[in-house]
């Protein structure tokens, strides 16, 4: 981000000099995925949850977040508090590697287009010394300009892949990444 506001026009609270992350769950069983029969420590998190702390971490800044603090309300949930700083820590970690995995995998697809982009680039251009032999006609004109265009539309994919689609990418693994690191309060609401 080009421009940031002080920590202290967030709406968050600051500890340390860095943005605190709350979210308020009834019990425990709310900021995990229900569907996901997994014990806590492997569990995913709610998708609403999940989406609400990221965008929170992306509001900040992920080197401005300093902490994860998790309220909640029910009595029965005191026995997992360290289940639960293992499952989120758990869940954004893996969210970064897999994270991970799609920026390799958009860097190989960038490399293969590259590739097919520069031999068609080059057997176009090929093409095109040959045939400016043949003095203007008007398919050799036609063949030309038609090869020279199919030459550098294989070159877009590639120029997409290493100027633009990388970074979007990069940003939300710099944010699970820290979210994973983060220290992880957990605090009763009746304590």
């Amino acid at each position: 981000m080009f421009f940031r506001k002080p920590l202290n026009q967030l709406r968050y609270p600051v500890e340390g000099g860095r943005a605190v992350i709350e979210i308020k769950v009834k019990t425990f069983h709310h900021l995990f995925d229900q569907r996901d029969p997994a014990p806590f420590r492997d569990k995913d998190l709610d998708e609403d949850a999940a989406e609400y702390i990221l965008m929170c971490a992306q509001e900040i800044s992920s080197e401005r977040v300093g902490k994860l603090r998790i309220f909640y309300d029910e009595e029965t949930g005191v026995d997992n508090v360290e289940a639960v700083r293992v499952g989120v820590r758990s869940y954004f970690e893996l969210q970064y590697q897999l994270g991970s995995k799609k920026l390799g995998a958009i860097f190989s697809i960038g490399f293969k287009s590259l590739l097919i982009g520069l031999v068609l680039l080059t057997m176009a251009v090929l093409t095109l010394i040959y045939l400016e032999t043949s003095n203007g006609q008007f398919l050799s004109l036609f063949l030309q300009q038609n090869l020279l265009l199919l030459g550098w539309v294989a070159m877009w994919k590639p120029i997409n892949v290493f100027l633009y689609d990388w970074w979007p990418i990069v940003d939300i693994l710099k944010i699970y990444r820290r979210l994973s690191e983060v220290p992880i309060e957990v605090i009763h609401l009746r304590s």
